[in-house]
């Protein structure tokens, strides 16, 4: 039913018994959910955007995936494995009241929940006791654009993506020693605790205010590190110690003056450096015999850059 221009899901959609998924995106009519939807006893993924719905009444506890736009509030989902929130567009006076006013207070309930996407322009702080969502595994903020404090997170963690959220000062990620994948982009100029992500294997960065990247030189397990678009980045740690990182993706970092430490990555497979206007000299990468692609092309202010 995506795109539907139906007012209401049927009365009678209880009678439905085997019904698994409903998809309702980009449902501008849609106003209202019945009662009677608790009873698809099957039922494991919901989907519901664009939509005028005020209100999710409960739903069935075999439900799973849940993804929401435009709504007020969610009744008990307590098997709920994977959510998305999303207020990405408020074109009604309505849907602005509704951003403004919005606090999922109960997602905190959601124990069993794994993934998490919040994207929510008005909140300001994500809900207290997140942290004791024991089996979350990945979360993602995106487009929170007044977030101004990110409290304790999940031990639990594999995945981290914040993005677009400008307010944001700092993060801390101090928690996260399971962490396996971190994305932050635009914005965050203080990132605290990267250092205790020891087992951290991809770390990109973009667009970030940040001007250094202490605690890189612990992250012993990295495999991937991409950073583009940081303009304020003046120094990085020695990469030295990064002995399985295979690609490394360095573009338009313009203050970066000194890259120490490639030539001993046994492990690179993958150099690109591009953009990087103050950056005056690369080592010798010929000892690099794992080396399979290398695309270097910022060459500074006359400079020749090392030999590869």
């Amino acid at each position: 039913m995506n795109r539907s221009c139906i007012t209401n899901l049927p009365a009678t959609i209880g009678m439905w018994e085997k019904l698994e998924e409903i998809h309702g995106e980009d449902c501008l009519a849609l106003q209202t959910i019945p009662n009677d939807i608790v009873r698809l006893c099957f039922l494991k993924i919901f989907k519901l955007t664009e939509t005028h719905v005020k209100i999710v009444p409960e739903l069935p506890p075999s439900l799973i995936s849940l993804c929401l736009s435009s709504v007020a509030a969610v009744l008990d989902t307590s098997n709920l494995r994977n959510l998305k929130l999303s207020f990405p567009t408020l074109t009604s006076i309505t849907a602005m009241e509704m951003d403004r006013s919005y606090n999922p207070w109960w997602i905190r309930k959601l124990l069993k929940l794994e993934y998490l996407r919040l994207e929510l322009p008005s909140i300001t702080s994500i809900p207290s006791d997140l942290d004791h969502l024991y089996c979350l595994k990945e979360l993602l903020l995106v487009r929170c654009k007044n977030l101004r404090h990110i409290g304790l997170l999940p031990s639990s963690l594999s995945k981290l993506t914040v993005s677009h959220c400008s307010v944001l000062q700092s993060i801390d990620l101090s928690n996260l020693q399971k962490l396996l994948e971190l994305r932050l982009s635009f914005g965050i100029p203080n990132i605290q605790g990267l250092e205790g992500l020891r087992s951290l294997q991809c770390l990109k960065l973009s667009s970030c205010e940040f001007g250094n990247l202490s605690g890189l030189e612990r992250l012993e397990n990295l495999q991937v590190l991409s950073i583009e678009l940081c303009s304020l980045l003046h120094t990085l740690p020695t990469l030295s110690n990064l002995k399985y990182l295979k690609d490394l993706f360095l573009w338009s970092c313009q203050k970066l003056a000194k890259i120490q430490g490639l030539d001993g990555l046994e492990s690179l497979q993958s150099i690109t450096i591009g953009g990087c206007s103050s950056l005056q000299s690369l080592p010798d990468l010929s000892n690099l015999k794992k080396l399979e692609y290398c695309d270097i092309e910022c060459c500074s202010r006359g400079n020749p850059l090392g030999e590869v």
